[in-house]
């Protein structure tokens, strides 16, 4: 029986200024607010049921019928005051009350939470889950991905034609690159689809993940292709059993808990999400283990500079098909154009002439770019805003540490800023995000929190706040603010640059971006579609760009850029190097031991370490900020004791650093021994020419002292410095590792006698 809802509270309900009085509506408006989206997100012939008419009593646990892609779809609404979440109990009469009236389909709605434990028990059950996230994206949008037709774009086409050839040429191993809103998993849902077809028989599925957030997601784009309603699937987290399902959503933490549980049976294809992540100890000791014929990675990030610990696990360099990067999306538009500034206010343009090709990175990049204050980056965010017209601001601020966020939150307006990082709970973390979304708050500052499973289409400029992470974090946070919105085709990136390195990366995206052969049949087209046909249907807004990314430079620009193709060789060898050492720590983050590092990559001689960063110490700040140097300081403190023992008399910072070296590679330098054992003897200008332990020359005291007073007011830069003599010049060397180190010290010099 038809009933039609009353016109009058739906009007009511449709017309609420902002996605937040949603919380106010009354149980009853809020029904027909859900039916009022519902129609606006494609549904047909939707009504709102009344009591007495469609059930004897109530509403039978069933609010809205509606059609959708011919499917009849029963809901079920509930309005909850927040934080109060709804409870596995309201899926009974929704299950039980939708085959009564012959629907197929089930959608369970709140504008609220749902708990973990329905989440997992609506999977098994076949019920869609539209909590306030959803509602508002829904809301927002005018569209969702439940009962989404689903046909493969021409890539998506071609990827499932490279998997099925490389399978059927013996293959049982695959890497599929996607980048960020290119569609990893319905790809990998169409693929599995056509080896079913292929194989003429249902097949087992394992689809493991290391977040909850995501195997939801995961699910229904799975349920749109393969009709769940035909399968048996169930989600597996904190610890559960493995159930035997057909498809099995499964969180890595459960997948090791239950490692002898879940090698004991046979699936037929394990498909690994974010499989950048599985090189890591934990990750790799479950797959190891699984029983499986096919094994598929996705991945929008595969490189870890040298690919090599990833490819080898999902059938090396001839398994990686796809390599849709995120240029590549760029290029035909299937994201939201950045428009990159690169600032570099902070630089210290006095030391460019003072450098030459032999002084390290890590020392370069601390003396070019001066630590820029935080209320000073607060300010260039805020007049980034005003000139580029921003007036409902969503920002994600991505800071160095979360003691910078906790900084860095005093300086932003009061009440304008939170904080989102791993130290929250589950739950606050969802409510801050929500808030942030629903505008509450204009920034949100974090870590890396928001690097995967996290989709807040919202987000209109990103900040990174002198982020110092790996090249692959960076490209996932970057493809956070690049999310196509209706009302959103472009975003804007302020970069407060602190190493060349992130320069080269932008230069290198950028260009690699352009220099894409354009494919026309592979683009978005002129409209925003990030959900494919719904999104251009109820849109109707056209983009108009000129390119893939702007990237605008200060007006230090020649300079830097200059310096940039100087060092590139060794720019390459920093990521390469940075991309080992998180490999060593493994996903514990347990730092490994200066031996054990370079043990575990023979590939990477201590010396090029030492050239790129100086010392292991300062290798391990510039791969983890916040990282607890306890190891390094009882390493140090070790040899300081041995050295006092051999000789009788405590050493300089010196002779610790250079009994600290290991394969060409000090464990740490002269400043850095100075500052992890304060009990050294205090390292004046004079400790620079120290030679071994107790051994301190008065000779190369008497040297240092000379060379201060012979050059300290006429050698100023690296010009200058053809004066010196071959000798003076090699004893310089020797010490520093370059005459740019030696004129910086002498630079400080002359500030220290003003």
């Amino acid at each position: 029986m038809l009933v039609t809802c009353h016109v009058s509270h739906l009007e009511h309900a449709a017309v609420i200024n902002q996605f937040t009085d949603v919380h106010d509506l009354s149980p009853g408006d809020f029904e027909h607010f859900v039916a009022h989206v519902l129609k606006e997100s494609g549904w047909k012939d939707v009504y709102v049921t009344q009591v007495g008419v469609d059930a004897r009593h109530g509403d039978g646990g069933v609010d809205i019928v509606g059609y959708k892609n011919d499917r009849k779809f029963a809901v079920e609404v509930k309005h909850r005051t927040l934080p109060r979440k709804v409870e596995t109990s309201a899926l009974n009469q929704l299950v039980t009350r939708s085959k009564a009236i012959n629907a197929g389909s089930m959608i369970l709605v709140t504008n609220s939470f749902f708990t973990d434990e329905l989440v997992a028990r609506a999977l098994s059950l076949g019920v869609e889950l539209i909590d306030g996230d959803r509602l508002k994206t829904m809301w927002s949008y005018k569209t969702t991905e439940i009962a989404r037709s689903i046909k493969p774009r021409k890539y998506q086409q071609a990827v499932i034609d490279q998997a099925t050839h490389a399978l059927e040429s013996g293959s049982h191993r695959l890497l599929i690159e996607l980048a960020t809103g290119l569609g990893k998993t319905y790809t990998a849902g169409l693929l599995l689809k056509e080896l079913e077809r292929r194989a003429k028989k249902r097949i087992s599925i394992l689809f493991l993940a290391h977040r909850i957030e995501i195997l939801v997601q995961s699910a229904t784009a799975f349920k749109n292709i393969f009709t769940l309603g035909n399968y048996t699937a169930s989600v597996i987290y904190g610890g559960a059993a493995i159930a035997d399902t057909d498809i099995v959503f499964a969180t890595f933490d459960t997948a090791l808990t239950r490692s002898d549980s879940i090698a004991e049976r046979h699936f037929d294809v394990v498909v690994v999400d974010e499989a950048h992540h599985t090189p890591a100890v934990t990750y790799r000791s479950v797959v190891d283990a699984l029983n499986m014929d096919i094994l598929i990675g996705l991945t929008a990030t595969p490189e870890r500079q040298d690919k090599k610990n990833v490819l080898e696990i999902f059938g090396g360099s001839g398994g990686h098909i796809g390599k849709f990067d995120l240029a590549w999306a760029l290029r035909h538009r299937h994201l939201a154009k950045p428009h990159y500034w690169v600032l570099l206010h902070n630089l210290d343009r006095d030391v460019l002439n003072k450098l030459d090709e032999r002084v390290n990175l890590s020392e370069l990049d601390r003396t070019l770019f001066l630590e820029k204050k935080d209320e000073e980056m607060v300010r260039k965010i805020e007049e980034h805003l005003r000139s580029s017209r921003i007036d409902s601001p969503r920002v994600a601020v991505f800071c160095r540490s979360i003691t910078h966020i906790e900084n860095f939150l005093q300086y932003f307006p009061n009440g304008s800023a939170v904080a989102i990082h791993s130290q929250l709970t589950r739950d606050e973390v969802r409510d801050r995000i929500r808030d942030f979304r629903d505008g509450r708050y204009s920034f949100a500052l974090t870590v890396d929190l928001f690097n995967e499973g996290v989709d807040i289409p919202e987000i209109n400029m990103v900040v990174f706040a002198r982020s110092t992470r790996s090249h692959h974090v960076w490209l996932q946070q970057l493809g956070r603010g690049l999310r196509l919105a209706p009302d959103k085709d472009s975003v804007e990136v302020l970069d407060f640059v602190g190493s060349l390195e992130r320069i080269s990366e932008v230069r290198n995206l950028q260009k690699a971006a352009n220099e894409i052969r354009y494919d026309p049949e592979n683009a978005a087209g002129d409209k925003k579609s990030s959900f494919d046909k719904d999104w251009d249907r109820n849109s109707g807004g056209v983009i108009t760009r000129d390119d893939t990314i702007d990237v605008f430079f200060d007006e230090k620009a020649a300079d830097i850029l200059a310096l940039v193709d100087k060092f590139d060789y060794r720019l390459q060898d920093r990521a390469k190097i940075l991309d080992a050492f998180y490999d060593a720590c493994g996903s514990s983050g347990e730092l490994p031991s200066l031996h054990d590092f370079l043990r575990a990559n023979p590939e990477i001689t201590g010396d090029q370490v030492s050239t790129v960063f100086g010392s292991y110490c300062a290798l391990v700040k510039a791969a983890m900020p916040d990282a607890d140097l306890a190891t390094i300081q009882t390493e140090v403190a070790r040899i300081d004791q041995r050295l006092t023992d051999q000789y009788g008399v405590a050493p300089s910072a010196v002779g610790v650093s250079n009994e600290s070296h290991v394969d060409g590679l000090p464990l740490v330098s002269r400043a850095e021994a100075e500052r992890l054992r304060p009990s050294l003897q205090p390292v004046g200008m004079t400790d620079l020419w120290a030679g071994e332990a107790g051994n301190q020359s008065e000779d190369h005291v008497d040297v240092w002292a000379g060379l201060a007073a012979k050059y300290l007011h006429t050698i100023t830069n690296r010009s200058d410095s053809r004066i010196l003599s071959s000798e003076e010049r090699e004893a310089i060397i020797d010490e520093y590792g370059s005459i740019s180190a030696f004129l910086v010290e002498l630079a400080k010099l002359r500030d220290e006698s003003i």
